[in-house]
Protein backbone atom coordinates (compact mmCIF):
# COMPACT_ATOMS: atom_id res chain seq x y z
CA UNK A 1 0.00 0.00 0.00
CA UNK A 2 1.07 3.62 -1.27
CA UNK A 3 0.11 4.65 2.54
CA UNK A 4 2.85 2.57 4.06
CA UNK A 5 5.74 3.09 1.85
CA UNK A 6 7.78 6.32 2.82
CA UNK A 7 10.44 7.88 0.07
CA UNK A 8 13.75 6.08 0.45
CA UNK A 9 14.52 3.03 1.68
CA UNK A 10 11.74 0.40 3.12
CA UNK A 11 11.97 -2.42 4.82
CA UNK A 12 10.26 -5.51 5.03
CA UNK A 13 10.90 -8.19 7.61
CA UNK A 14 8.86 -11.68 7.76
CA UNK A 15 9.56 -14.23 10.08
CA UNK A 16 9.59 -17.26 8.18
CA UNK A 17 10.54 -19.83 11.01
CA UNK A 18 11.10 -20.21 14.61
CA UNK A 19 13.76 -21.72 16.69
CA UNK A 20 11.34 -24.86 17.25
CA UNK A 21 11.80 -25.17 13.32
CA UNK A 22 8.33 -24.67 12.19
CA UNK A 23 8.39 -22.74 9.04
CA UNK A 24 5.70 -20.79 7.79
CA UNK A 25 3.22 -18.00 9.30
CA UNK A 26 1.54 -18.63 12.95
CA UNK A 27 -1.19 -15.84 12.00
CA UNK A 28 -2.17 -13.90 9.35
CA UNK A 29 0.96 -11.42 8.05
CA UNK A 30 0.42 -7.33 9.03
CA UNK A 31 2.01 -4.84 6.99
CA UNK A 32 2.41 -1.80 8.86
CA UNK A 33 4.65 1.19 9.82
CA UNK A 34 6.91 0.03 12.50
CA UNK A 35 5.74 1.71 15.38
CA UNK A 36 1.90 0.18 14.39
CA UNK A 37 3.66 -3.33 14.24
CA UNK A 38 5.34 -2.64 17.95
CA UNK A 39 2.55 -1.52 19.52
CA UNK A 40 0.82 -4.15 18.24
CA UNK A 41 3.12 -6.97 19.26
CA UNK A 42 3.36 -4.87 22.93
CA UNK A 43 -0.11 -5.60 22.77
CA UNK A 44 0.29 -9.56 22.22
CA UNK A 45 2.53 -9.63 25.10
CA UNK A 46 0.88 -8.11 27.97
CA UNK A 47 -1.95 -9.39 27.09
CA UNK A 48 -0.81 -13.07 26.21
CA UNK A 49 1.77 -12.83 29.19
CA UNK A 50 -0.73 -10.94 31.36
CA UNK A 51 -3.01 -13.83 30.64
CA UNK A 52 -0.52 -16.84 31.33
CA UNK A 53 0.83 -15.31 34.61
CA UNK A 54 -2.21 -14.88 36.39
CA UNK A 55 -3.12 -18.50 35.37
CA UNK A 56 0.44 -19.07 36.85
CA UNK A 57 -0.26 -16.87 39.98
CA UNK A 58 -3.84 -18.96 40.84
CA UNK A 59 -2.02 -22.04 40.49
CA UNK A 60 0.13 -20.97 43.38
CA UNK A 61 -1.89 -19.59 45.35
CA UNK A 62 -3.92 -22.89 45.60
CA UNK A 63 -0.44 -24.30 46.73
CA UNK A 64 -0.50 -21.98 49.54
CA UNK A 65 -4.43 -22.86 50.53
CA UNK A 66 -3.54 -26.19 50.31
CA UNK A 67 -1.32 -25.72 53.13
CA UNK A 68 -4.00 -24.41 55.38
CA UNK A 69 -5.91 -27.27 54.46
CA UNK A 70 -3.72 -30.49 53.95
CA UNK A 71 -6.88 -32.82 54.01
CA UNK A 72 -8.18 -31.44 50.81
CA UNK A 73 -6.19 -33.03 48.00
CA UNK A 74 -8.44 -31.61 45.25
CA UNK A 75 -6.82 -28.10 45.99
CA UNK A 76 -3.32 -29.67 45.62
CA UNK A 77 -4.24 -31.36 42.48
CA UNK A 78 -5.86 -28.01 41.13
CA UNK A 79 -2.94 -25.71 42.00
CA UNK A 80 -0.65 -28.35 40.23
CA UNK A 81 -2.63 -29.11 37.37
CA UNK A 82 -3.06 -25.19 37.05
CA UNK A 83 0.60 -24.33 36.77
CA UNK A 84 1.58 -26.56 34.50
CA UNK A 85 -1.76 -25.42 32.36
CA UNK A 86 -0.35 -21.96 32.49
CA UNK A 87 3.34 -22.99 31.50
CA UNK A 88 1.33 -25.34 28.61
CA UNK A 89 -0.29 -21.63 27.39
CA UNK A 90 2.56 -20.09 27.68
CA UNK A 91 4.57 -22.19 25.70
CA UNK A 92 2.04 -22.57 22.82
CA UNK A 93 1.85 -18.53 22.62
CA UNK A 94 5.71 -19.48 22.56
CA UNK A 95 6.51 -16.95 25.82
CA UNK A 96 8.84 -19.58 27.17
CA UNK A 97 11.36 -18.21 24.72
CA UNK A 98 11.68 -15.53 26.72
CA UNK A 99 13.04 -17.88 29.30
CA UNK A 100 15.02 -19.93 27.50
CA UNK A 101 15.57 -20.06 23.76
CA UNK A 102 16.50 -23.54 23.35
CA UNK A 103 13.97 -25.39 21.71
CA UNK A 104 14.23 -28.64 23.68
CA UNK A 105 13.35 -26.68 26.78
CA UNK A 106 10.40 -25.04 25.09
CA UNK A 107 9.66 -28.51 23.58
CA UNK A 108 9.37 -30.53 27.21
CA UNK A 109 8.15 -27.93 28.86
CA UNK A 110 4.79 -27.02 26.93
CA UNK A 111 4.54 -31.06 26.05
CA UNK A 112 5.15 -32.36 29.49
CA UNK A 113 3.12 -29.79 30.96
CA UNK A 114 0.05 -30.23 28.36
CA UNK A 115 0.12 -34.01 29.27
CA UNK A 116 0.10 -33.45 33.11
CA UNK A 117 -2.31 -31.00 32.93
CA UNK A 118 -4.87 -33.35 31.66
CA UNK A 119 -3.42 -36.59 34.07
CA UNK A 120 -4.27 -33.85 37.06
CA UNK A 121 -7.59 -32.75 35.79
CA UNK A 122 -8.95 -35.96 36.00
CA UNK A 123 -7.36 -36.55 39.38
CA UNK A 124 -8.58 -33.65 40.94
CA UNK A 125 -12.42 -34.13 39.51
CA UNK A 126 -12.66 -37.48 41.14
CA UNK A 127 -10.89 -35.97 44.00
CA UNK A 128 -13.52 -33.31 44.17
CA UNK A 129 -16.09 -35.37 43.79
CA UNK A 130 -15.13 -37.85 45.87
CA UNK A 131 -15.89 -40.19 43.54
CA UNK A 132 -13.66 -43.76 42.37
CA UNK A 133 -12.04 -43.68 39.01
CA UNK A 134 -14.00 -45.46 36.44
CA UNK A 135 -13.14 -47.31 33.25
CA UNK A 136 -13.09 -43.62 31.10
CA UNK A 137 -10.99 -41.56 33.61
CA UNK A 138 -8.45 -44.63 33.33
CA UNK A 139 -8.33 -45.12 29.64
CA UNK A 140 -7.60 -41.20 29.86
CA UNK A 141 -5.08 -41.90 32.44
CA UNK A 142 -3.31 -44.55 30.26
CA UNK A 143 -3.70 -42.44 27.29
CA UNK A 144 -2.40 -39.17 28.44
CA UNK A 145 0.43 -41.41 30.50
CA UNK A 146 1.24 -42.93 27.30
CA UNK A 147 1.30 -39.78 25.70
CA UNK A 148 3.94 -38.43 28.46
CA UNK A 149 5.99 -40.76 27.13
CA UNK A 150 6.23 -40.52 23.82
CA UNK A 151 6.57 -36.83 24.11
CA UNK A 152 9.60 -37.57 25.86
CA UNK A 153 11.39 -39.50 23.00
CA UNK A 154 10.03 -36.70 20.15
CA UNK A 155 11.78 -34.03 21.40
CA UNK A 156 15.05 -35.71 20.44
CA UNK A 157 14.10 -37.56 17.65
CA UNK A 158 15.98 -37.00 14.43
CA UNK A 159 13.05 -37.47 12.19
CA UNK A 160 10.83 -35.15 13.95
CA UNK A 161 12.99 -32.18 13.78
CA UNK A 162 13.78 -32.82 10.08
CA UNK A 163 10.21 -33.08 9.58
CA UNK A 164 9.59 -29.90 11.44
CA UNK A 165 12.82 -27.90 9.70
CA UNK A 166 11.60 -28.18 5.80
CA UNK A 167 8.46 -27.00 6.46
CA UNK A 168 7.97 -23.48 4.65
Amino acid sequence: PDNVLVNGKNQITIRVADSAASGGFLEAPRICEMSVCEKSYNRFLLITGGSGFFILFIGIYHLFLFLGNRNDRAILYFGIGTIFHALTFLGFERMLYFFSEVFLVHFYTMNLSYCFSCILAVIFIHSFLEKKINRVSKFLLIFFGLSTISSLFAGISIDYRSIHSRYV
